[in-house]
């Protein structure tokens, strides 16, 4: 029951989100991604303290889930981060190239 809380809010955003390598996230869609999050945090906290002996087991599903969720966000955005950087500095260096490459013939 625990995993399908969570692979229910996933697939909702697959069946109506948009496809994340052509369009950008609007306003809308990051609402609903913290939207998501709130939900899932309240209901890790929920299946914690529901009872008096507590689901840990539940919560620390739904932890996991959320935890592995960030952990592939991070690393995203630490490639594409790595990649912007790397082609920015190929750009630096090209530009520093053409400048040390017509200074030395004289033009400017």
């Amino acid at each position: 029951m625990i995993g399908t809380i969570v692979l229910v809010v996933i697939s909702l955003f697959e069946a109506f989100g948009v496809d994340s390598h052509t369009h950008t996230a609007g306003i809308w869609t990051k609402a609903s991604v913290f939207l998501a999050f709130v939900f899932l945090e309240t209901t890790a906290a929920a299946y914690a303290f529901a009872s008096q002996e507590g689901d840990a087991a539940g919560a620390a599903a739904i932890t996991w889930a959320l935890f592995a969720i960030c952990e592939r966000f991070i690393l995203i955005s630490a490639y594409l981060g790595c990649a912007r950087g790397i082609a920015s500095l190929t750009m630096w260096s090209q530009s520093f190239t053409r400048r040390v490459a017509n200074s030395s013939t004289g033009r400017h």
